[in-house]
């Protein structure tokens, strides 16, 4: 029998981590520093779609954007550069590398799928790579304008609903 290298993929499938805590405080930190409110953590959504049309890749039922804006539609995801294959600073283990790979691909095929079908229904996603938070301004002005951006579509929106006549869509050619 011949000694296996490195965890067997069945052992690592039910290894669940503590997510990308230190990364995700820190941005949690840096929201309370510059007083933006109304977010959760780990707030899960549901996703709608079952495939992402022109592509066919499955959807998951649910996703955990780390921080939500629910009021704005604003997602932040907090990815770690190993984790998500920074393409700056991921460096693969040279142990099971065939393994890791393949893992940190179904990453980002998952962070794609789930931002494309996130787009569809309304959301702006905000992705905040684990080197960006060496550069803490621009993270939070990168936020702050896709809140921005968000009040403001929400707002072209109520006036178009409220400067509609109710007469328009209801006349039947009637005097």
């Amino acid at each position: 029998m011949e000694p296996i290298e490195g965890p067997a993929p069945s052992v690592m499938a039910r290894f669940r981590g503590r997510r990308n805590k230190a990364t995700e405080l820190a941005l949690v930190r840096l929201l309370r520093r510059h007083q933006l409110s109304g977010w959760r953590r780990h707030h899960r959504l549901r996703l709608t779609a079952r495939t992402v049309p022109n592509t066919g890749a499955s959807v998951p039922r649910y996703c955990e954007p780390d921080f939500v804006f629910g009021k704005a539609k604003v997602a932040v995801m907090v990815d770690g550069c190993f984790w998500h294959g920074c393409a700056r600073h991921c460096r693969l283990p040279t142990t099971n590398s065939e393994y890791w790979v393949h893992k940190i691909a179904r990453n980002q095929e998952r962070d794609v799928v789930v931002a494309v079908v996130l787009k569809r229904n309304g959301w702006r996603v905000v992705r905040v790579w684990e080197h960006d938070l060496k550069t803490p301004e621009r993270c939070v002005r990168r936020i702050t304008a896709a809140l921005e951006k968000s009040v403001e579509r929400r707002a072209q929106a109520k006036t178009k609903r409220n400067n509609r006549s109710p007469f328009i869509a209801t006349t039947s050619g009637r005097a």
